[in-house]
């Protein structure tokens, strides 16, 4: 199993979407992982976060190149994540910011997370939308 900051917290562990730590929401979802003892795990960029836009200002949908290279990336993600499970981990769930899901592209990248954490982990991933994260967690 890795050592990471993550191996420090007691045992619980939040995924974080990729813009979490460009926004307001940054202090506050560290400050929730300090009180309940949480490691921060983030995810890495989505495909479709980098890709130009069009004179009207929407995204062009990712390659099929670019979302295996995705996949490949969350994979090593959630099998890092699987081994953290193996070891007694608990996976509290994924906090993502209201932009996240905003396009089409954005929600469809949502999907393919849960699913690779279904496949890689059996669990369903309980998401958040931040500001909301609960105040009360099961041990």
């Amino acid at each position: 199993m890795p050592e990471t900051e993550v191996d420090l917290r007691r045992w619980r562990i939040l995924l974080l979407s990729h813009d979490v730590f460009t926004t307001p929401q940054a202090g506050p979802v560290v400050d929730w992982a300090a009180r309940h003892d949480a490691g921060l795990y983030q995810l890495p960029l989505p495909a479709h976060a980098l890709r130009p836009r069009t004179p009207a200002g929407r995204s062009i949908p990712p390659r099929v190149a670019e979302l295996r290279e995705e996949e490949a990336g969350l994979g090593a993600v959630f099998a890092d994540i699987a081994s953290y499970l193996s070891a007694g981990y608990h996976l509290l769930g994924l906090a993502i910011t209201a932009t996240t899901t905003r396009t089409a592209a954005g929600r469809a990248w949502l999907q393919r997370v849960r699913r690779l954490a279904a496949e890689t982990t059996g669990q369903e991933l309980t998401t958040w939308v931040l500001p909301a994260l609960p105040e009360t967690l099961q041990p």
